[in-house]
C-alpha cells in the first residue's frame, strides 16, 4: 500500500471511530413559534467535536462565495438571508492526510446575524452528515403528489455539483402552477399563496413552504414538514400533499393576523 493510500485509510478509520462514538444526538432546542424541537449547533460542536479531538481529527472551513439578500418576513418586516458556499477540509492531525468537500449553509435574520447563522448551519450539518449521526429527521418514503386526474408538474433540473464525499446542495425554486387565497377566518384576506399542483419530492414541498414565507429559515420548514408527517401519519402521498399545503396556509394566516 502506498503512503498516500495508507494515509487515507487512517483518516477514514478515524471517521469510522467517531461514527461509532456518536450515533445519535438529542433534540435539545425548541422553536416555540413553529412548535418543533431540533439539535442545536452547540450540542453538535460539543459532542462531535470532543469525539473528533479524541481521534486527532480537525475541520478547517473556508468561504468560496457568500450572498446576502434583503427580503421580507411573513409579517412584512425586512429579513436578511445569507447563503454561503464553502469548502471544509477534514484533516488528520497525526498523518497530515486531508479530505476537502464543498458545502452550503443558509441563514436568515432580521438583524445582523444571518452570516453567523449560515456559517453555523454549514458546519452543523456537515458534521451530522459526515458522521451519519441520527437526528430523527429521516427522508420521506413517499413524495407528495397531486390526485390522479391532475397533471404532475415536471421537476426542475438540479444544477450539477462537483463530486464530494458529502454535499448539501441549496434547495431549488419551483414555478407554481395554481393559486389559492386562504381566509384567516376574521374577514381579512392574506396575500395570495401560489399552490403547485404537485411537488416533485419532499425537498420541493419543504422549499415551497419556506419560499411562501411561512418559516424564517429553510431548516424550520423541513423540521415542521417531518413533524407533521410523523404526527399525522398520512396513508398516501396525496394525503401528505393536502396536509402540508393546509398547514402552510394556516401558518401564513396566523402570521398575517399577528401582524395586523
Amino acid at each position: 500500500m502506498s503512503n498516500e493510500s495508507a494515509g487515507k485509510a487512517k483518516l477514514f478509520a478515524k471517521v469510522a471511530k467517531v461514527m461509532t462514538a456518536i450515533r445519535t444526538l438529542p433534540k435539545d432546542g425548541e422553536n416555540k413559534f413553529d412548535k418543533y424541537n431540533y439539535i442545536t449547533g452547540d450540542a453538535v460542536f460539543e459532542r462531535i467535536g470532543k469525539a473528533m479531538s479524541d481521534a486527532n481529527l480537525i475541520t478547517l472551513p473556508s468561504i468560496i462565495d457568500l450572498t446576502t439578500t434583503v427580503g421580507e418576513s411573513g409579517s412584512g418586516k425586512p429579513m436578511l438571508r445569507t447563503v454561503i458556499h464553502g469548502q471544509i477540509t477534514l484533516a488528520d492531525g497525526e498523518t497530515g492526510e486531508s479530505w476537502t468537500s464543498d458545502w452550503y449553509g443558509e441563514g436568515a435574520d432580521r438583524g445582523d446575524k444571518s452570516i453567523n447563522k449560515a456559517m453555523t448551519a454549514m458546519m452543523k450539518y456537515y458534521l451530522l452528515r459526515l458522521f451519519n449521526v441520527g437526528s430523527g429527521e429521516d427522508a420521506d418514503e413517499e413524495s407528495p403528489e397531486a390526485p390522479a386526474n391532475k397533471q404532475a408538474q415536471r421537476p426542475t433540473q438540479q444544477p450539477a455539483q462537483r463530486q464530494a464525499p458529502v454535499t448539501q446542495p441549496t434547495p431549488q425554486h419551483r414555478q407554481p402552477e395554481a393559486t389559492a387565497t386562504p381566509s384567516n377566518g376574521n374577514g381579512a384576506t392574506p396575500k395570495a399563496l401560489a399552490i403547485p399542483k404537485t411537488f416533485a419530492d419532499a425537498s420541493a414541498a419543504i422549499k415551497w413552504g419556506y419560499d411562501a414565507g411561512a418559516f424564517s429559515a429553510y431548516q424550520h420548514s423541513e423540521n415542521a414538514y417531518n413533524k407533521l408527517k410523523e404526527e399525522k401519519k398520512p396513508a398516501t402521498a396525496t394525503d401528505m400533499f393536502k396536509l402540508w399545503t393546509e398547514d402552510v396556509q394556516r401558518r401564513l394566516t396566523e402570521k398575517q393576523s399577528a401582524a395586523a
